[in-house]
């Protein structure tokens, strides 16, 4: 939390008013390390990777459930030939989408497993 408020400074060192005090910026300023600071960084950035892959996964299995549905209706023993392909086409678009998406997904698992591992190797001060 102090490292925050420390970090609300800007440029030429003027605060951005919050309830701390400029005399505790000061005395903050004099106590924090650059340890600190990548401490701080390096668990914000795995708090804010946990929430991005819960949130994505949370989506992204919605979307597979919609787009896995039967569609509910079964095509008619007269549907014509340029339907049936563009059935073909619409799932090759959706199995593609549904395989990119999965990347992605296991991108931000393999982020969030460097994040804890990085944390299980560095003591906490």
């Amino acid at each position: 939390r102090d490292i925050e408020q420390f970090l609300r400074k800007d440029a030429e060192g003027e605060y951005i008013p919050t309830r701390v005090s400029m005399q505790r910026l000061v005395e903050l300023g004099r106590s924090l390390s650059p340890e600190m600071f990548t401490t701080y960084h390096r668990r914000l950035a795995r708090a804010r990777v946990g929430h991005a892959r819960r949130e994505f996964r949370r989506r992204l299995g919605a979307l597979q459930n919609a787009m896995t549905q039967p569609a509910g209706c079964s095509s008619s023993s007269g549907a014509a030939a340029g339907d049936t392909q563009a059935g073909e086409n619409a799932e090759r678009l959706l199995q593609t989408v549904l395989h990119h998406l999965t990347t992605v997904e296991s991108f931000v698992s393999s982020l969030s497993r460097f994040f804890k591992s990085v944390d299980l190797a560095v003591p906490y001060s």
